[in-house]
C-alpha cells in the first residue's frame, strides 16, 4: 500500500477543512484551560511551559509538535516514554492520564501539520530508524499525524521497539480501513480516556 484511495483523499480533505474550524472554536473557548494549566506549570517547574520537539509527519516530513511541559527535565533526547517515567511531575500525570497535555497540538492542526485522529508522530531519530527495520512503517506517513489515534485507544505508551512494533500494526490497520465510521469510535474511546482515565497508560 503506497497511496489512498481517491474516496479516502476526499473524506480527509472535507476532515482537515472541518477540524481546523474545530480547532480554533477549542482554542478559543478552552483558553482559560490553557491560562490555567500554564500557570500551574509555570510554579511547579518553571520555564518553559511547552515541551517543543521536531516530530515526522505525513510525506516523512518534519515539522515542529507542541506538548504542555510534564517532566522535569525535558530535552531533545530521544528516549521511549514509559507508562511510570520517573521524569514525569505529580501534575504531569494528571494531566497525562486525561490527555490534557496534547492541548496544544490543537495548534499543529490549525497550522495544518497535524490532525485530531492519526497515528501519533515519532521524534525524527526514531521514525527515520524504524523505517529501516519496521516493516511497511512508512505507510504511517501516507496520513498526518493525529492527536490521538487507534493505537493510542488500543494500547497506550509503546515502551519499546518490540511495543512499537505492535502499535505501528494498529497504525497501518487504522490507514487502511480510514473511514468516518472508525473516526467516531475513536473519538468516543478517546472521550473515555478524558473524562474517567479507562484506558489511558
Amino acid at each position: 500500500m503506497d497511496r489512498l484511495k481517491g474516496r479516502t483523499k476526499f473524506y480527509l480533505f472535507f476532515r482537515s477543512f472541518l477540524e481546523r474550524v474545530l480547532s480554533l472554536c477549542i482554542l478559543i473557548l478552552l483558553s482559560p484551560v490553557f491560562l490555567i494549566i500554564s500557570f500551574i506549570i509555570l510554579i511547579t517547574m518553571g520555564r518553559p511551559i511547552f515541551f517543543i520537539q521536531d516530530r515526522m509527519g505525513r510525506g516523512n516530513q518534519a515539522f515542529r509538535m507542541y506538548k504542555f511541559r510534564t517532566m522535569r527535565h525535558d530535552n531533545q533526547k530521544v528516549v521511549y516514554a514509559s507508562e511510570n517515567d520517573p521524569r514525569v511531575t505529580k501534575f504531569g500525570q494528571i494531566i497525562r492520564k486525561r490527555r490534557l497535555d496534547e492541548l496544544p497540538q490543537f495548534l499543529n492542526i490549525l497550522i495544518g501539520n497535524m490532525s485530531l485522529i492519526g497515528p501519533r508522530p515519532e521524534p525524527m531519530q526514531l521514525a527515520e530508524k524504524y523505517t529501516e527495520t519496521i516493516t511497511d512503517y512508512n505507510v504511517r506517513h501516507l496520513v498526518k499525524p493525529g492527536i490521538t489515534g487507534y493505537a493510542q485507544v488500543k494500547m497506550g505508551y509503546a515502551d519499546s521497539e518490540d511495543t512499537t512494533k505492535v502499535k505501528v500494526s494498529y497504525d497501518l490497520e487504522y490507514v487502511r480501513n480510514l473511514s468516518l465510521l472508525l473516526d467516531i469510535q475513536i473519538i468516543l474511546k478517546t472521550i473515555r480516556v478524558i473524562f474517567t482515565g479507562f484506558g489511558a497508560r
